[in-house]
């Protein structure tokens, strides 16, 4: 049983890109991002080019940080559809858990509505 406190830290963002398979994505992708603490966050801009078909569709942003595992989260994107979405999808970053013999893990959850 490991009993040793888990101390939050900073973590560095290596890349974030959009992906998807339904919706076209004219630019999404950020290189080199940088270090980012528990609790900060900073805004990206991904271009898309939604689908002629009416629905809500679900491209992925994957975010890799270094020394850790990656995240995908999905994203909705509502084109023409009468179903409520929240106003404002975002992914908040709430530390690494950092132990002497692992690696930095990161935790990624959605912003409350």
């Amino acid at each position: 049983m490991n009993t040793s406190p888990e101390t939050p830290g900073n973590a560095y963002i290596e890349n974030v890109l959009l992906n998807s398979k339904e919706v076209e994505v004219l630019s999404g992708s950020y290189q080199d991002v940088g270090e980012i603490g528990p609790g900060q966050s900073f805004p990206l801009t991904f271009r898309i080019r939604a689908p002629g078909a009416e629905g809500i569709y679900f491209p992925e942003v994957w975010v890799r940080v270094r020394d850790a595992t990656s995240v995908r989260y999905p994203i909705p994107v509502n084109v023409n559809s009468a179903y409520a979405l929240i106003k404002k999808p975002a992914l908040r970053w709430r530390g690494a858990s950092r132990h002497p013999s692992t690696r930095a893990t990161p935790s990624m959850s959605p912003s409350p509505f």
